[in-house]
C-alpha cells in the first residue's frame, strides 16, 4: 500500500482526521521552502528567505483579492482560491515541477518589489501552466475517465464520520485558517464541509472499523513519503503499528505517493509482489529525483 491512511482515526473521526491532514499540507509547504532555501538560487530561484516571502505573497494574495505572476505566459494574476489550489497541486502531485513553481513564485515576490537586487526572474522565459493546474485535488492518473466530485465524496463521506452539523463549518474553517493559515479554510469547507450534508443518513453506518490487527501469512508492505501531503508519513506509522503484521518503507520524498518515482521503491515493491520477499525493518529509499536538483 503506497500512501497510507490511519485507519483507527479515519473510521472513527472524520473532523479530526482531516484537521492532521490538512495540518501535513502546511509542513509539506514549510519543507519544501526549507529545501528550496538549502538549494540556493541557482536550482531553486525562490530562495532566500522563502518563508517569509512565501508569506507576504499569500498575504498579499488573501488581502487585495488577486497576486500578479509575470512569469506567466500571459502575464496575468491568481485570486487567493486558485493561488491556494495551484499550491496544493505542487505539493501532491507535482503537476508543475516544484523548480518551475519557484520560479513563478519569485516572478510574483519581484511584481511586488521590482527594484533591487531582488529582481532575479526578469530574464526568465514566460511559462505556460497546464490547464488542470488551479483545479482542486485529483488523482493525476485516475483508474477510470470518470473524475467528478461527488464520486471522491461517496467514498470518502462513507469511510468517515463527521457529528458536526453543516452550520459549525464556518467556525472550523477561521479555526483551521489561523492555525493553517495556507490550506485551512479551503480544506475545511472540503470533506468537513461536504460529508455533513452527503444525502444519505446512514452514509458511514457500515464502515468497516476494525479490528485492524488480525495477523496475515505475509506482512502488510507499507511505502510512503516523509513528505505527503494528504497521507502523511505519521499516518503510515500508525497503520504500520494497528496492522497484525507489516512493514513500512520509508521514502525521502515529496509529494503523495512515490511507486513509479523511485527505482528503490518500486524494485521492493516487484519484488515483494512476485516473490513475497519483505525488506529489512528501517528500510529507507530515495526519489529517482530530488525536488530541487542541482542545474
Amino acid at each position: 500500500m503506497d500512501g497510507n491512511v490511519d485507519p483507527r482515526l479515519r473510521t472513527t473521526n472524520g473532523l479530526e482526521y482531516d484537521r492532521q491532514r490538512t495540518e501535513s499540507f502546511e509542513l509539506v509547504l514549510d519543507e519544501v521552502l526549507t529545501q528550496c532555501d538549502l538549494a540556493g538560487p541557482a536550482a531553486c530561484a525562490f530562495s532566500g528567505d522563502a518563508k517569509a516571502k512565501f508569506t507576504e505573497l499569500r498575504e498579499t494574495a488573501e488581502r487585495e483579492g488577486t497576486l500578479r505572476f509575470p512569469a506567466l505566459s500571459p502575464d496575468w494574476r491568481m485570486t487567493f482560491e486558485a493561488f491556494t489550489n495551484f499550491m496544493s497541486r505542487a505539493l501532491y502531485n507535482q503537476t508543475v515541477d516544484l523548480p518551475t513553481v519557484a520560479i513563478l513564485l519569485q516572478s510574483a515576490h519581484d511584481a511586488l518589489h521590482p527594484s533591487g537586487t531582488q529582481a532575479r526572474t526578469a530574464a526568465t522565459p514566460a511559462i505556460t501552466l497546464p490547464a488542470n493546474a488551479f483545479d482542486p485535488v485529483v488523482d493525476a492518473l485516475p483508474d477510470s475517465p470518470y473524475t467528478g466530485d461527488d464520486s471522491y465524496a461517496a467514498v470518502n463521506c462513507a469511510d468517515k464520520p463527521f457529528l458536526h452539523w453543516p452550520g459549525l463549518v464556518p467556525p472550523i474553517a477561521d479555526a483551521w485558517d489561523r492555525a493553517m493559515p495556507t490550506f485551512g479554510r479551503g480544506l475545511a469547507w472540503g470533506d468537513p464541509g461536504v460529508c455533513v450534508q452527503w444525502p444519505f443518513a446512514a452514509r458511514w453506518a457500515d464502515r468497516y472499523t476494525g479490528p485492524w490487527n488480525r495477523r496475515t501469512p505475509n506482512p502488510v508492505l507499507l511505502v510512503n513519503n516523509t513528505h505527503d501531503p494528504a497521507t502523511r508519513y505519521t499516518f503510515a506509522q500508525r497503520m504500520s503499528t494497528q496492522l497484525g503484521n507489516a512493514r513500512l518503507v520509508t521514502v525521502e520524498a515529496i509529494g503523495h505517493t512515490i511507486l513509479g518515482r523511485s527505482d528503490c521503491a518500486d524494485r521492493i515493491a516487484t519484488d515483494y509482489l512476485i516473490n513475497l520477499a519483505v525488506p529489512a525493518k528501517g528500510t529507507v529509499c530515495q526519489p529517482d529525483e530530488q525536488a530541487f536538483p542541482a542545474p
